[in-house]
């Protein structure tokens, strides 16, 4: 395989060699290899014959990290209806939701796809092995309901393995909507302008208004919500004044219950796992009623604290 020279601001030279498994190494003391794994150095300095991993060439000049989407700007009649879906369903359930993108090459055109999702206020499951003839995925619109527009770790992990584009939706139950934009490929991520991709933008104040437009109803058939409930015994350690008999239908994200004046009462659930402490069994969060399946005991707490 071919090699290069690089050399250093001193004027000294060093081979870099491209390791293809049939070309031999260098007879030179010290040179740079490429590999399967990466960069490596070789270095023969008297009694030290070493081959040791390196982040960089350090005599080359610095390139930075870029991505480019080469499609036409997203119509925002289309935007508007991505929008204008997720205001509803958070009026629904006060929850996320998520748009899958396909691109038609040829004809330039866009569709968007609402999956089959389960959402709740903190996150949102969906079905993505979705596939439509002579489109290609490109892409997600999701919105983080009442938050700020930004890409949670969450949805850096869903995005690191899709190359394509990945927007996220926030305040939106604002007429001026936040909005972030990236773009991944091969697991890097690159920040882009909203203004870049989506058509006919305007700012104000780092946001952009949306108007709330018409989507096909037949889009909220896809949306579900998880529903969560909690023993008493979980509850009465967040507040000790809630009595036992609101122990019951108690959201997700509002302790006890919808409909008693402690509805305002707010946690955040990080574990998906509850715990009997008679039997020892694990069960879901999502399918407690408040009792254990195995035992029937009320004896329950999240992740066994």
């Amino acid at each position: 395989m071919s090699k290069s020279n690089v050399q250093s601001k001193n004027g000294v030279s060093f081979k870099v060699h491209i390791h293809d498994g049939k070309t031999p190494f260098p007879d030179d003391d010290i040179y740079y290899i490429i590999a399967k794994e990466g960069i490596f150095l070789k270095k023969r300095l008297e009694l030290v014959d070493s081959l040791v991993p390196v982040s960089k060439i350090s005599t080359l000049e610095s390139v930075k990290t870029s991505i480019k989407m080469h499609i036409p700007k997203i119509p925002i009649q289309l935007f508007s209806q991505a929008v204008s879906f997720f205001r509803y369903v958070y009026r629904l359930y006060s929850s996320e939701s998520v748009i899958l993108l396909f691109y038609n090459k040829t004809k330039q055109h866009y569709k968007l796809v609402v999956p089959q999702q389960t959402v709740s206020p903190v996150f949102c499951k969906y079905e993505s092995k979705i596939h439509i003839p002579n489109y290609l995925r490109i892409g997600d619109i999701h919105s983080h309901a009442n938050f700020t527009a930004f890409h949670s770790s969450t949805d850096e992990n869903d995005e690191q393995s899709f190359d394509g584009i990945h927007i996220t939706v926030g305040d939106v139950q604002s007429t001026d909507v936040s909005i972030s934009v990236s773009l991944v490929s091969n697991g890097s991520r690159c920040l882009v302008e909203a203004d870049e991709y989506i058509d006919k933008l305007h700012e104000n104040n780092g946001k952009f208004k949306v108007e709330t437009t018409y989507f096909p109803v037949e889009w909220l058939n896809q949306v579900s919500e998880i529903k969560t409930v909690l023993p008493y015994n979980i509850v009465s350690k967040i507040n000790d004044n809630i009595p036992p008999v609101h122990s019951k239908t108690v959201d997700f994200m509002s302790i006890p219950c919808l409909t008693c004046k402690y509805k305002d009462i707010k946690i955040l659930i990080e574990e998906d796992e509850l715990v009997c402490n008679d039997c020892q069994a694990t069960f879901p969060l999502e399918e407690c009623d408040g009792v254990c399946p195995e035992c029937g005991s009320v004896n329950i707490d999240i992740g066994g604290t």
